[in-house]
């Protein structure tokens, strides 16, 4: 075990979830780089508390996968700023990493449906290895992830942060801001449960696998349609009394925009309307096999969405993440609106056309469209219905004049 002692700081990199980021060296010769996250604590019974509980769940489980960043060690610090608690995880140098949601922005727009579809796998793969080590995460987002290039030119996606929202508490609050950009990313990555009074204490637990699964069908979205959220000012986060500031950062991530409102985030929005349809607002370019793979892991029932071992199985099955017949000089980073039916030459498909709540929905006005046939119709069989009726009555009338003519019965009108 290896203590504050066998390591030099080099330099502090960001200010990322849960504490700072910086650049470890160990001690000694050909020592290795390392990644330290700094993490502020009240006391430094809770901090050796955390590192203990790093430890025994995640070092001694000695995790070894090609998709998940690997953790190293964790031990207490004590400064002159406080009591802090220092995780290390392995470090690969500069140049060869980027978070994935600067992966996406960097390729603006070119990222190809294969290579899309190579991140969702590896992802999956990273989460269903830690819920099968009984490890949740938790605080998934494009900046939890890290892209790796290896060797051989390939890009390999690396999670990481796992365990900390657990033992460490929220990844910011009043005492500790981040940048505003991550901050921004996870608000728009959040569970609809996470806008609820019991989301901290469900975190507390590493058996809290259904909001991974959520978080990472928000992360397919963003990588199936690359959408960039506008450089707006969003409003304050949920449990939290700090309102982020405005970051100019592009920042990757599925929300709703209706005609006059600023982007929503998904989870917040299925919070407060749990009816409401979103397909036409959420999917514009993922392929019908994704879709109907993504509307499972977001669904508002923690309960019904399924394991990361059944998404893994049936996003095997999946050639196509996005839909074809698109016209690849569109950059859909920078613009997310479909293709008119003029350029497209054949009729919108429904998926594509834009959705208002305060609209009539589709299926209803096509309905209404059809009410003056009815009435037509309607009014046809009206008039067929009284002529059988006047020649009803006039058969009624004659036999009644023959009985009364032969007086064997009173009939009365």
């Amino acid at each position: 075990m290896m203590a504050q002692e066998d390591y030099i700081t080099l330099e502090r990199l960001c200010a990322g979830y849960f504490g700072d980021e910086v650049e470890l060296r160990e001690k000694g010769i050909g020592g290795k780089l390392r990644l330290g996250k700094i993490v502020r604590f009240e006391c430094v019974a809770k901090a050796k508390l955390a590192a203990e509980s790093l430890r025994q769940d995640i070092q001694r489980r000695q995790l070894n996968h090609v998709n998940i960043r690997k953790f190293k060690e964790a031990f207490v610090m004590s400064e002159e700023g406080g009591t802090k608690l220092c995780t290390v995880w392995s470090n690969f140098g500069e140049g060869v990493t980027e978070s994935l949601n600067d992966f996406i922005v960097n390729r603006e727009g070119s990222l190809e449906p294969n290579e899309s579809r190579a991140l969702m796998v590896q992802l999956v793969d990273g989460v269903s290895y830690l819920h099968i080590n009984c490890l949740s995460h938790n605080a998934l987002t494009p900046y939890s992830v890290i892209v790796v290039k290896e060797r051989l030119g390939e890009a390999v996606a690396k999670i990481t942060d796992y365990g900390l929202r657990q033992v460490c508490g929220r990844p910011y609050d009043e005492n500790y801001k981040p940048d505003g950009a991550l901050i921004r990313s996870m608000l728009y990555h959040l569970p609809p449960e996470a806008f609820g009074r019991s989301w901290d204490r469900c975190c507390k637990n590493y058996t809290n696998t259904t909001a991974d699964v959520f978080m990472l069908g928000l992360l397919f979205v963003a990588l199936a349609e690359q959408s960039i959220l506008p450089p707006e000012k969003c409003g304050k986060l949920p449990n939290v009394s700090i309102t982020p500031a405005t970051s100019d950062k592009p920042t990757v991530a599925a929300y709703l925009q209706y005609p006059g409102y600023a982007p929503i985030p998904l989870g917040k929005f299925m919070h407060e309307n749990a009816s409401v349809d979103v397909d036409q607002q959420l999917y514009r370019q993922s392929s019908p096999a994704l879709r109907s793979l993504v509307r499972r892991m977001l669904q508002l029932i923690p309960g019904k969405r399924p394991p990361t071992s059944g998404v893994a199985q049936i996003l095997s099955t999946i050639r196509a993440v996005r839909r074809t017949g698109r016209s690849s000089s569109q950059s859909s980073l920078v613009s997310n609106t479909s293709t008119t039916s003029a350029k497209l030459g054949k009729r919108r498909r429904s998926a594509s056309l834009r959705y208002d709540p305060f609209e009539t929905p589709i299926k209803r006005r096509a309905f209404a469209e059809r009410l003056p046939s009815l009435r037509e119709t309607t009014g046809e069989a009206k008039g067929f219905g009284s002529a059988l009726v006047r020649q009803a009555s006039v058969r009624v009338k004659s036999t009644k004049d023959k009985l009364l003519r032969k007086g064997s019965v009173k009939v009365t009108n």
